[in-house]
Protein backbone atom coordinates (compact mmCIF):
# COMPACT_ATOMS: atom_id res chain seq x y z
CA UNK A 1 0.00 0.00 0.00
CA UNK A 2 1.53 3.40 -0.97
CA UNK A 3 2.45 5.73 1.88
CA UNK A 4 -0.05 8.52 0.94
CA UNK A 5 -2.95 6.06 1.14
CA UNK A 6 -1.57 4.58 4.35
CA UNK A 7 -1.15 8.06 5.78
CA UNK A 8 -4.80 8.91 5.16
CA UNK A 9 -5.97 5.69 6.75
CA UNK A 10 -3.70 5.97 9.78
CA UNK A 11 -4.46 9.65 10.30
CA UNK A 12 -8.06 8.74 11.01
CA UNK A 13 -6.84 6.80 14.04
CA UNK A 14 -6.16 10.06 15.89
CA UNK A 15 -9.54 11.78 16.01
CA UNK A 16 -9.99 15.49 16.35
CA UNK A 17 -11.45 14.93 19.81
CA UNK A 18 -8.34 13.04 20.94
CA UNK A 19 -6.10 15.76 19.54
CA UNK A 20 -8.03 18.43 21.39
CA UNK A 21 -7.78 16.44 24.62
CA UNK A 22 -4.03 15.98 24.18
CA UNK A 23 -3.57 19.69 23.58
CA UNK A 24 -5.66 20.54 26.65
CA UNK A 25 -3.59 18.18 28.81
CA UNK A 26 -0.33 19.71 27.61
CA UNK A 27 -1.65 23.18 28.42
CA UNK A 28 -3.02 22.13 31.81
CA UNK A 29 0.16 20.32 32.87
CA UNK A 30 2.36 23.18 31.70
CA UNK A 31 0.40 25.63 33.86
CA UNK A 32 0.60 23.32 36.89
CA UNK A 33 4.31 22.47 36.60
CA UNK A 34 6.55 24.22 39.15
CA UNK A 35 9.79 25.93 38.07
CA UNK A 36 12.31 23.35 36.90
CA UNK A 37 15.53 23.00 38.85
CA UNK A 38 18.68 20.96 38.46
CA UNK A 39 19.96 18.76 35.67
CA UNK A 40 17.46 17.53 33.10
CA UNK A 41 16.29 14.00 32.41
CA UNK A 42 16.56 13.08 28.74
CA UNK A 43 13.73 11.15 27.05
CA UNK A 44 13.87 9.57 23.62
CA UNK A 45 11.44 7.42 21.66
CA UNK A 46 11.68 7.19 17.89
CA UNK A 47 10.59 3.56 17.52
CA UNK A 48 7.22 3.12 19.27
CA UNK A 49 5.03 5.07 16.87
CA UNK A 50 4.94 6.96 13.60
CA UNK A 51 1.37 8.22 13.91
CA UNK A 52 -1.29 7.99 16.56
CA UNK A 53 -0.26 7.26 20.13
CA UNK A 54 0.94 3.78 21.00
CA UNK A 55 0.87 2.55 24.58
CA UNK A 56 4.66 2.71 24.82
CA UNK A 57 4.72 6.27 23.49
CA UNK A 58 1.94 7.24 25.90
CA UNK A 59 3.81 5.84 28.90
CA UNK A 60 6.92 7.84 28.02
CA UNK A 61 4.84 11.01 27.58
CA UNK A 62 3.15 10.47 30.96
CA UNK A 63 6.44 9.65 32.69
CA UNK A 64 8.07 12.80 31.38
CA UNK A 65 5.14 14.90 32.57
CA UNK A 66 5.18 13.23 36.00
CA UNK A 67 8.77 14.41 36.44
CA UNK A 68 8.03 17.90 35.19
CA UNK A 69 5.14 18.21 37.63
CA UNK A 70 7.68 17.58 40.41
CA UNK A 71 9.95 20.34 39.16
CA UNK A 72 12.44 18.07 37.37
CA UNK A 73 13.45 19.47 33.97
CA UNK A 74 13.00 17.24 30.92
CA UNK A 75 14.60 17.34 27.50
CA UNK A 76 12.64 15.40 24.89
CA UNK A 77 14.72 14.26 21.94
CA UNK A 78 12.53 14.28 18.82
CA UNK A 79 13.44 13.06 15.35
CA UNK A 80 12.98 15.75 12.69
CA UNK A 81 13.78 13.70 9.59
CA UNK A 82 17.19 12.93 11.08
CA UNK A 83 17.15 9.21 10.20
CA UNK A 84 17.43 8.07 6.56
CA UNK A 85 15.38 5.00 7.53
CA UNK A 86 13.57 4.40 10.81
CA UNK A 87 12.76 0.93 12.10
CA UNK A 88 8.96 1.05 12.01
CA UNK A 89 8.74 2.41 8.46
CA UNK A 90 11.42 0.02 7.18
CA UNK A 91 9.41 -2.95 8.41
CA UNK A 92 6.64 -2.04 5.98
CA UNK A 93 8.69 -2.41 2.79
CA UNK A 94 12.18 -3.60 3.84
CA UNK A 95 13.35 0.01 3.76
CA UNK A 96 12.88 0.55 0.04
CA UNK A 97 10.92 3.80 0.47
CA UNK A 98 11.69 6.85 2.55
CA UNK A 99 9.89 6.99 5.91
CA UNK A 100 6.72 9.13 6.31
CA UNK A 101 8.56 11.94 8.07
CA UNK A 102 5.85 14.57 7.54
CA UNK A 103 3.23 12.47 9.33
CA UNK A 104 5.60 11.53 12.14
CA UNK A 105 6.71 15.13 12.69
CA UNK A 106 3.08 16.30 12.77
CA UNK A 107 2.33 13.78 15.52
CA UNK A 108 5.48 14.82 17.39
CA UNK A 109 4.23 18.41 17.30
CA UNK A 110 0.95 17.26 18.87
CA UNK A 111 2.72 15.36 21.62
CA UNK A 112 5.45 17.92 22.27
CA UNK A 113 4.13 21.33 21.17
CA UNK A 114 6.55 24.28 21.13
CA UNK A 115 6.33 26.33 24.27
CA UNK A 116 5.13 23.42 26.38
CA UNK A 117 8.15 21.17 25.89
CA UNK A 118 11.92 21.55 25.80
CA UNK A 119 12.56 19.68 22.56
CA UNK A 120 15.96 18.65 21.22
CA UNK A 121 15.44 18.17 17.47
CA UNK A 122 17.39 15.56 15.51
CA UNK A 123 18.12 16.83 12.01
CA UNK A 124 20.10 15.17 9.26
CA UNK A 125 23.75 16.12 8.95
CA UNK A 126 25.62 14.37 6.11
CA UNK A 127 29.14 13.05 6.74
CA UNK A 128 30.86 12.28 3.40
CA UNK A 129 33.77 10.44 5.04
CA UNK A 130 31.39 8.12 6.88
CA UNK A 131 29.37 7.50 3.71
CA UNK A 132 32.52 6.56 1.79
CA UNK A 133 33.64 4.20 4.56
CA UNK A 134 30.49 2.06 4.38
CA UNK A 135 29.63 2.45 0.69
CA UNK A 136 31.04 -0.85 -0.62
CA UNK A 137 31.27 -3.08 2.45
CA UNK A 138 29.73 -6.58 2.44
CA UNK A 139 26.99 -7.26 4.96
CA UNK A 140 29.26 -9.06 7.43
CA UNK A 141 31.56 -6.04 7.58
CA UNK A 142 28.60 -3.67 7.98
CA UNK A 143 27.35 -5.65 10.97
CA UNK A 144 30.82 -5.47 12.55
CA UNK A 145 31.41 -1.84 11.60
CA UNK A 146 32.97 0.45 14.21
CA UNK A 147 33.43 4.20 13.84
CA UNK A 148 34.84 6.66 16.38
CA UNK A 149 34.97 3.87 18.99
CA UNK A 150 31.25 3.18 18.54
CA UNK A 151 30.15 -0.40 17.70
CA UNK A 152 27.53 0.86 15.25
CA UNK A 153 27.21 -2.45 13.41
CA UNK A 154 26.39 -4.24 16.64
CA UNK A 155 23.94 -1.51 17.61
CA UNK A 156 21.91 -1.72 14.38
CA UNK A 157 21.76 -5.54 14.12
CA UNK A 158 18.62 -6.09 16.28
CA UNK A 159 16.81 -3.39 14.30
CA UNK A 160 17.82 -4.94 11.00
CA UNK A 161 16.53 -8.34 12.09
CA UNK A 162 13.29 -6.82 13.36
CA UNK A 163 12.64 -4.79 10.23
CA UNK A 164 13.37 -7.71 7.89
CA UNK A 165 11.52 -10.22 10.13
CA UNK A 166 14.41 -12.68 10.20
CA UNK A 167 17.49 -13.60 12.25
CA UNK A 168 19.80 -14.92 9.54
CA UNK A 169 20.34 -11.88 7.33
CA UNK A 170 21.03 -12.51 3.63
CA UNK A 171 23.82 -10.52 1.99
CA UNK A 172 21.59 -8.93 -0.66
CA UNK A 173 21.47 -5.39 -2.09
CA UNK A 174 18.27 -4.73 -0.10
CA UNK A 175 19.78 -5.85 3.19
CA UNK A 176 23.03 -3.94 2.63
CA UNK A 177 21.14 -0.76 1.66
CA UNK A 178 19.04 -0.91 4.82
CA UNK A 179 22.12 -1.65 6.96
CA UNK A 180 23.89 1.40 5.50
CA UNK A 181 20.82 3.57 6.13
CA UNK A 182 20.60 2.39 9.76
CA UNK A 183 24.35 2.95 10.25
CA UNK A 184 24.06 6.45 8.82
CA UNK A 185 21.12 7.23 11.09
CA UNK A 186 22.92 5.89 14.15
CA UNK A 187 26.04 7.93 13.37
CA UNK A 188 23.98 11.08 12.73
CA UNK A 189 22.26 10.65 16.08
CA UNK A 190 25.50 9.77 17.87
CA UNK A 191 27.12 13.03 16.79
CA UNK A 192 24.13 15.04 18.01
CA UNK A 193 24.05 13.23 21.36
CA UNK A 194 27.79 13.50 21.90
CA UNK A 195 27.78 17.20 21.04
CA UNK A 196 25.21 17.85 23.76
CA UNK A 197 26.99 15.58 26.24
CA UNK A 198 30.11 17.65 25.75
CA UNK A 199 28.48 20.60 27.50
CA UNK A 200 25.55 19.07 29.44
CA UNK A 201 25.34 16.22 31.91
CA UNK A 202 21.78 14.98 32.34
CA UNK A 203 20.77 13.38 35.62
CA UNK A 204 19.35 10.38 33.72
CA UNK A 205 18.23 9.16 30.30
CA UNK A 206 14.99 7.26 29.58
CA UNK A 207 14.54 5.44 26.27
CA UNK A 208 11.97 3.09 24.81
CA UNK A 209 13.00 -0.56 24.36
CA UNK A 210 16.74 0.03 24.28
CA UNK A 211 17.31 -2.39 21.39
CA UNK A 212 16.12 -0.44 18.35
CA UNK A 213 19.06 1.44 16.95
CA UNK A 214 18.01 5.09 17.57
CA UNK A 215 17.34 4.52 21.27
CA UNK A 216 20.22 2.03 21.56
CA UNK A 217 22.64 4.64 20.21
CA UNK A 218 21.63 7.27 22.76
CA UNK A 219 21.64 4.68 25.56
CA UNK A 220 25.14 3.47 24.60
CA UNK A 221 26.54 7.00 24.78
CA UNK A 222 24.84 7.96 28.04
CA UNK A 223 25.91 4.73 29.71
CA UNK A 224 29.46 5.25 28.49
CA UNK A 225 29.36 8.70 30.05
CA UNK A 226 28.28 7.17 33.38
CA UNK A 227 24.74 8.57 33.24
CA UNK A 228 21.94 6.42 34.74
CA UNK A 229 20.06 5.05 31.75
CA UNK A 230 16.60 3.53 31.97
CA UNK A 231 14.82 1.48 29.31
CA UNK A 232 11.14 0.66 29.20
CA UNK A 233 8.79 -1.73 27.46
CA UNK A 234 5.18 -2.76 27.68
CA UNK A 235 4.33 -4.54 30.94
CA UNK A 236 2.96 -8.06 31.16
CA UNK A 237 -0.27 -6.82 32.73
CA UNK A 238 -2.76 -4.79 30.65
CA UNK A 239 -2.07 -1.06 30.56
CA UNK A 240 1.24 -1.35 32.40
CA UNK A 241 4.83 -0.49 31.55
CA UNK A 242 8.11 -2.01 32.72
CA UNK A 243 11.02 0.34 33.53
CA UNK A 244 14.50 -0.85 34.45
CA UNK A 245 18.11 0.28 34.64
CA UNK A 246 18.89 -2.96 32.81
CA UNK A 247 17.53 -4.22 29.49
CA UNK A 248 13.75 -3.88 29.41
CA UNK A 249 13.38 -6.54 26.72
CA UNK A 250 14.88 -9.09 29.13
CA UNK A 251 12.43 -8.07 31.90
CA UNK A 252 15.00 -8.48 34.71
CA UNK A 253 12.91 -9.03 37.84
CA UNK A 254 14.69 -9.95 41.07
CA UNK A 255 12.70 -11.94 43.62
CA UNK A 256 13.99 -12.82 47.09
CA UNK A 257 14.48 -16.52 47.80
CA UNK A 258 11.74 -16.51 50.43
CA UNK A 259 9.14 -14.77 48.28
CA UNK A 260 5.69 -16.37 48.26
CA UNK A 261 2.42 -15.20 46.82
CA UNK A 262 -0.39 -14.45 49.22
CA UNK A 263 -3.70 -16.33 48.77
CA UNK A 264 -5.17 -13.23 47.15
CA UNK A 265 -2.23 -12.97 44.75
CA UNK A 266 -2.52 -16.67 43.91
CA UNK A 267 -6.17 -16.16 43.06
CA UNK A 268 -5.36 -13.18 40.84
CA UNK A 269 -2.59 -15.13 39.08
CA UNK A 270 -4.83 -18.16 38.45
CA UNK A 271 -7.59 -15.95 37.08
CA UNK A 272 -5.11 -14.22 34.77
CA UNK A 273 -3.60 -17.49 33.53
CA UNK A 274 -7.01 -19.02 32.87
CA UNK A 275 -7.85 -16.10 30.59
CA UNK A 276 -4.44 -16.10 28.94
CA UNK A 277 -4.67 -19.80 28.11
CA UNK A 278 -7.74 -18.90 26.04
CA UNK A 279 -6.02 -15.99 24.32
CA UNK A 280 -8.03 -13.52 26.40
CA UNK A 281 -5.29 -10.98 27.15
CA UNK A 282 -3.71 -7.85 25.70
CA UNK A 283 -0.19 -6.46 25.47
CA UNK A 284 0.48 -2.87 24.45
CA UNK A 285 -3.26 -2.51 24.00
CA UNK A 286 -3.42 -5.27 21.38
CA UNK A 287 -5.39 -8.50 21.70
CA UNK A 288 -3.24 -10.87 19.71
CA UNK A 289 -4.93 -14.27 19.56
CA UNK A 290 -8.63 -14.17 20.50
CA UNK A 291 -9.35 -17.59 18.95
CA UNK A 292 -7.14 -19.80 21.17
CA UNK A 293 -8.97 -22.88 22.42
CA UNK A 294 -8.25 -26.08 24.30
CA UNK A 295 -6.88 -29.27 22.74
CA UNK A 296 -9.39 -31.21 20.64
CA UNK A 297 -10.33 -34.88 21.08
CA UNK A 298 -8.37 -36.04 18.03
CA UNK A 299 -5.15 -34.62 19.43
CA UNK A 300 -5.76 -36.08 22.89
CA UNK A 301 -6.40 -39.52 21.34
CA UNK A 302 -3.15 -39.31 19.39
CA UNK A 303 -1.19 -38.19 22.46
CA UNK A 304 -2.54 -41.13 24.48
CA UNK A 305 -0.65 -43.56 22.21
CA UNK A 306 2.74 -42.19 23.34
CA UNK A 307 4.66 -42.70 26.56
CA UNK A 308 5.08 -38.98 27.11
CA UNK A 309 4.31 -35.64 25.51
CA UNK A 310 6.92 -32.86 25.20
CA UNK A 311 5.81 -29.40 24.02
CA UNK A 312 8.38 -27.23 22.23
CA UNK A 313 7.54 -23.53 22.19
CA UNK A 314 9.38 -21.22 19.82
CA UNK A 315 9.57 -17.45 19.52
CA UNK A 316 9.73 -15.21 16.49
CA UNK A 317 13.40 -15.02 15.60
CA UNK A 318 13.36 -11.29 14.90
CA UNK A 319 11.96 -10.26 18.29
CA UNK A 320 14.29 -7.97 20.21
CA UNK A 321 14.01 -10.25 23.24
CA UNK A 322 16.00 -12.86 21.31
CA UNK A 323 19.19 -10.90 21.96
CA UNK A 324 18.91 -12.15 25.53
CA UNK A 325 17.61 -15.64 24.70
CA UNK A 326 20.42 -16.87 22.42
CA UNK A 327 22.98 -17.76 25.08
CA UNK A 328 23.81 -21.45 24.59
CA UNK A 329 23.01 -21.46 20.86
CA UNK A 330 23.81 -18.83 18.21
CA UNK A 331 20.13 -18.65 17.27
CA UNK A 332 16.86 -20.51 17.67
CA UNK A 333 17.25 -22.65 14.54
CA UNK A 334 20.54 -24.06 15.85
CA UNK A 335 18.63 -25.08 18.99
CA UNK A 336 15.94 -26.73 16.85
CA UNK A 337 18.58 -28.60 14.85
CA UNK A 338 19.88 -30.01 18.12
CA UNK A 339 16.38 -30.98 19.23
CA UNK A 340 15.76 -32.74 15.92
CA UNK A 341 18.35 -35.39 16.79
CA UNK A 342 16.71 -35.92 20.20
CA UNK A 343 13.28 -36.24 18.59
CA UNK A 344 14.51 -38.89 16.15
CA UNK A 345 16.04 -40.91 19.00
CA UNK A 346 12.75 -41.11 20.92
CA UNK A 347 9.88 -42.28 18.70
CA UNK A 348 7.94 -43.28 21.82
CA UNK A 349 7.59 -39.63 22.80
CA UNK A 350 5.24 -37.18 21.10
CA UNK A 351 7.07 -33.90 20.54
CA UNK A 352 4.71 -31.02 19.74
CA UNK A 353 6.34 -28.04 18.06
CA UNK A 354 4.25 -24.92 18.67
CA UNK A 355 5.26 -22.07 16.38
CA UNK A 356 4.72 -18.57 17.74
CA UNK A 357 1.42 -17.14 16.43
CA UNK A 358 3.18 -13.88 15.53
CA UNK A 359 4.79 -15.68 12.60
CA UNK A 360 1.55 -15.12 10.71
CA UNK A 361 0.07 -12.07 12.41
CA UNK A 362 -0.82 -9.41 9.81
CA UNK A 363 1.91 -6.80 9.65
CA UNK A 364 4.34 -8.97 11.64
CA UNK A 365 4.56 -12.13 9.54
CA UNK A 366 8.04 -13.67 9.76
CA UNK A 367 10.13 -14.01 6.61
CA UNK A 368 12.24 -16.70 8.30
CA UNK A 369 9.93 -18.99 10.22
CA UNK A 370 9.71 -22.19 12.21
CA UNK A 371 7.09 -23.42 9.77
CA UNK A 372 9.63 -23.18 6.95
CA UNK A 373 12.17 -25.07 9.09
CA UNK A 374 9.60 -27.83 9.68
CA UNK A 375 8.92 -28.17 5.95
CA UNK A 376 12.62 -28.15 5.13
CA UNK A 377 13.30 -31.06 7.47
CA UNK A 378 10.08 -32.90 6.55
CA UNK A 379 8.95 -33.09 10.16
CA UNK A 380 5.43 -34.31 10.74
CA UNK A 381 3.23 -31.67 12.36
CA UNK A 382 -0.13 -31.88 14.05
Amino acid sequence: MPWPTLQRLRSKGLSWRDYQRLRALNRRFAQAAPPARGAAVWFFNASARLWGLSQNAAFQWLTAWSLRLRGIPVRQWVCQAGLPRCVLAAAQDEGRDAPPCAMCQAQSARLYPPGAWNVVPIHTSPDPAFARAIAHLPLDALLRFTWADLPLGEIITPSLRWALRRHNLPDTPTTRALARAFLTGAWNLARAVQARLDHERPRAAVVFNGQFYPEATLAYLTRRAGIPTITHEVGLRPLTAFFTHGEATAYPIELPDDFELSPQQEARLNAYLSRRFQGDFTMAGIRFWPDMRGLDEAFLAKAARFRALVPIFTNVVFDTSQKHANVLFPHMFAWLDGLRAVIQEHPEVLFVLRAHPDEQRPGKAARESVRAWVQQHQIHTW
